[in-house]
């Protein structure tokens, strides 16, 4: 993203993608998120079919070895970041079904298709009435944070009723605020899918406003 922003294209994007190995499932699922989303968002800006059909391998490989860590559910396991982990998982399933669409492997994308679905049922569990947001766990514990709940809003995970309540209540007093640019860019990204479009504007300004006022 910062490639595009200062040169309008994506040649540093595509050398990352051609230098460096994809992540190992059996480390920090995040990255292999990340990896998937990279690589989706790359497409998106350049329409490289070529390179990223190069790609759809190795990103088959990791859904695969993150199936060994679902538990009977078809959800990843996390005492504490349950709905990030498992909402960064369904980012990744839609961004891997939307290559699939292109290079059209119609097995691979019905696959993840299937499993979105299913992780987006599954982090029902953790939806608080009450509070009117996603808890951050399912523990006994419950704490709640602009991270899942932006993650979830960005990734269209919470059913039409939820989402107007997430909106009201996100910028609860009791809600953990999202301390860095990289949280700041999915909450506002998920609120502006939400069509809370001035929300986002005031969390751009609020994150990004004050990097304006430096010489």
């Amino acid at each position: 993203l910062n490639d595009l922003s200062l040169t309008g294209d994506t040649e540093a994007a595509a050398a990352m993608l051609d230098s460096s190995r994809p992540p190992r499932a059996s480390g920090d699922l995040r990255q292999v998120f990340g990896y998937a989303l990279f690589a989706e968002a790359y497409y998106r800006y350049s329409g490289d079919g070529k390179r990223v059909g190069a790609l759809l391998s190795g990103l088959f490989e990791l859904l695969e070895a993150c199936k060994e860590r679902e538990d009977e559910k078809g959800m990843l396991t996390a005492e504490e970041d349950f709905v990030a982990l498992n909402a960064l998982y369904a980012g990744a399933l839609e961004a891997i079904g939307h290559l699939c669409r292109v290079k059209r492997e119609r097995e691979q994308r019905a696959a993840c298709e299937r499993s979105f679905h299913r992780v987006r049922k599954g982090l029902q569990v953790a939806w608080c009435e009450e509070e009117g947001l996603f808890a951050d766990g399912v523990g006994d514990v419950r704490t709640f944070g602009q991270w899942a709940n932006g993650l979830v809003l960005y990734f269209g995970l919470a059913r039409a009723a939820q989402v107007e309540r997430i909106i009201g209540q996100i910028r609860g007093e009791d809600v953990r605020r999202s301390d860095s640019l990289l949280e700041g860019f999915f909450l506002v990204g998920g609120l502006w899918r939400a069509d809370a479009g001035s929300r986002a504007l005031d969390w751009i300004e609020q994150q990004w406003g004050r990097l304006v006022e430096r010489e």
